[in-house]
């Protein structure tokens, strides 16, 4: 591993990071790799970006001005910090040029080494929480503070093109290949990579990403890939999955996933047929049986469900996650009194605390969760159905769905739900919904599943969206949602009485 400490040139030597920063600087020293101390001019040439690029694993700097003139260098960026600028002008520049930083795919930590200035940050700057690390000097082993803040760190491009050959020999044998080193953003991958291999008939394009591939994601390509025909339509072709060794990235457990390159974009505008297109690929999805899956995915409610103790991506999760003992009254219990506490704690209005206590009242103490049965209503899902997730080709318009690490069994409703709360910038109303789900899906919308994914989507709302958003949209979203609850169990009532 090599390091390279950033400092501007023609500065003053005593604030360089090394001096202003010596307890993290020691700290990152005492790794297995190298550390150079590099002047950045205040234009860095090209000539000082590819060198950057191809050299250095990692771009560190006591100067956020510093690492954003390099921030196109490709690299990852730690920001190492022992104290908060002080005066007025100070904190608006840097938290000008860190606002930047951190919508930059490159930023990749913030190193401090006390918990009360990591929330000094927090408190002060436009920064994720899980981009600062907290490391202690004094305590940290040789080489594991490298390992902390590398880590889904992009690899170098040598090491990218050292592995394609590996990826040719393994995954084309005896075919004429082509490789190059893509960008592609993303939190989840090591790099990616572009084949094209020459036949008789023309060339043939593959996309190539280098991940730690996870167990379910690995189980998802080996298994239910290769078994069910209705997932084939929507994923990318699977040509390869290749193991890399350890002596060429320098990191255990790699593996390069090679597909048919599909040209195309994420949608970028959230609009009702990007709906009725994403609900007809979650058909798909679903159209897998719990039975069918069940042996490998075995339904398993988190043993602690935290609806609320993180950002709300994690919330939601926890929540998803939950909902797999839908049909257990303790799992149903603690969702709901962990969401009318959190209301209670943020002061939530009456009117928005009585929505969930009407969920109390219709899930529990109406026994709905009894009519739920997994082996009925329970299916395949794909675990993180969202806009990001989906890829729409610019030659045929087909849309693909990628990344299927979090695949688990469960309703079928929470993949459909997370859908439509996860565009929160494109809060679609609820009668929206309901006409949309009539068209698309009908058979799903009436008896307990309509019942269910009302119930998922009310609480996928509430954690997502900021309390003022939540309680503006009552009128417009949890208003009608629960009017149609209501009458789905009026329906429902009518249909069992004698």
């Amino acid at each position: 591993m090599k390091i390279a400490f950033l400092d501007t040139a023609g500065g003053n030597p005593e604030q360089d990071t090394k001096n202003r920063t010596p307890r993290l600087y020691t700290a990152l020293c005492t790794g297995e790799g190298e550390a150079t101390q590099i002047r950045v001019p205040r234009v860095p040439g090209q000539e000082l970006i590819t060198r950057l690029l191809n050299e250095y694993d990692l771009l560190v700097s006591a100067d956020p001005w510093t690492l954003f003139r390099v921030r196109r260098s490709g690299r990852p960026l730690v920001l190492v910090a022992e104290s908060l600028p002080t005066g007025r002008i100070p904190l608006l520049i840097t938290g000008w040029i860190i606002r930047r930083l951190a919508a930059h795919h490159t930023f990749h930590r913030l190193v401090v080494p006390e918990a009360p200035l990591k929330k000094a940050f927090l408190r002060t700057f436009p920064i994720k929480a899980a981009r600062i690390v907290v490391v202690d000097p004094e305590q940290i082993r040789a080489g594991e503070l490298q390992t902390l803040i590398l880590r889904k760190a992009k690899l170098r491009p040598p090491v990218l093109m050292a592995l394609a050959s590996y990826i040719e020999e393994k995954a084309f044998p005896d075919a004429h290949v082509t490789s190059r080193v893509v960008g592609e953003r993303g939190k989840n991958n090591y790099g990616c990579l572009e084949h094209r291999v020459h036949t008789s008939q023309g060339a043939r394009w593959y996309f190539t990403k280098i991940v730690t591939l996870r167990e379910k994601e690995r189980l998802f390509y080996t298994t239910f890939y290769q078994t069910e025909r209705s997932l084939q339509e929507v994923v990318p072709p699977l040509h390869a999955l290749t193991p890399l060794p350890e002596t060429l990235s320098g990191i255990p457990g790699l593996t390069a996933v090679t597909t048919e390159r599909i040209t195309g974009q994420h949608p970028r505008v959230v609009t009702p047929r990007l709906f009725g297109e994403a609900l007809r690929v979650h058909r798909l999805v679903t159209a897998v049986p719990y039975q069918a899956v069940a042996p490998w995915l075995p339904l398993r409610p988190p043993d602690e469900i935290r609806l609320f103790s993180g950002p709300g991506k994690q919330s939601s999760t926890s929540l998803l996650k939950a909902m797999a003992g839908a049909h257990d009254e303790s799992v149903n219990a603690t969702i709901l009194n962990q969401a009318l506490a959190h209301m209670e704690k943020r002061s939530y209005s009456q009117r928005s605390r009585r929505v969930i206590r009407t969920l109390q009242e219709m899930i529990l103490e109406r026994e709905l969760y009894r009519e739920v049965c997994p082996g009925e209503h329970y299916r395949f899902l794909h675990g993180d159905f969202g806009r990001h997730n989906l890829l729409r080709s610019t030659g045929t318009g087909r849309l693909y769905l990628l990344d299927w690490g979090s695949c688990r069994a469960g309703p079928a409703w929470t993949d459909r739900a997370n859908f439509f709360a996860s565009c929160t910038h494109f809060l679609m109303p609820y009668t929206r919904i309901r006409r949309l789900l009539a068209t698309e899906t009908p058979e799903d919308q009436d008896g307990i599943e309509g019942v269910f994914f009302i119930y998922t989507l009310i609480l996928l709302w509430l954690v997502k969206l900021p309390k003022g958003s939540f309680e503006r949209a009552i009128c417009t979203h949890t208003g009608p949602a629960l009017r149609h609850l209501r009458e789905l169990l009026r329906k429902e009532q009518e249909r069992t009485s004698p």
